[in-house]
């Protein structure tokens, strides 16, 4: 019988200073079919080199929204 896959997914908005010990904290339970997920909100700090460097997370940036006015 095999694990069911757990997914954490971790919101971000220049938490740079944070992000490292937040993924080691995920990668570091004992549950082993887990994927992690970052969900960028338009960082400008050193969190998305971060998040970018580690292949075990899959990452979104989201997408600024054009408004037209009327």
């Amino acid at each position: 019988m095999s694990k069911k896959k757990i997914s954490i997914l971790i919101s971000n908005y220049n938490k740079g200073k944070y992000i490292n010990e937040c993924l080691r904290s995920c990668f570091s339970q004992n549950y082993s079919n887990l994927e992690v997920i970052v969900s960028d909100n338009f960082s400008n700090d050193i969190s998305l080199n971060i998040v970018r460097k580690n292949d075990k997370v899959s990452f979104y940036k989201k997408k600024k929204n054009h408004h037209i006015q009327r």
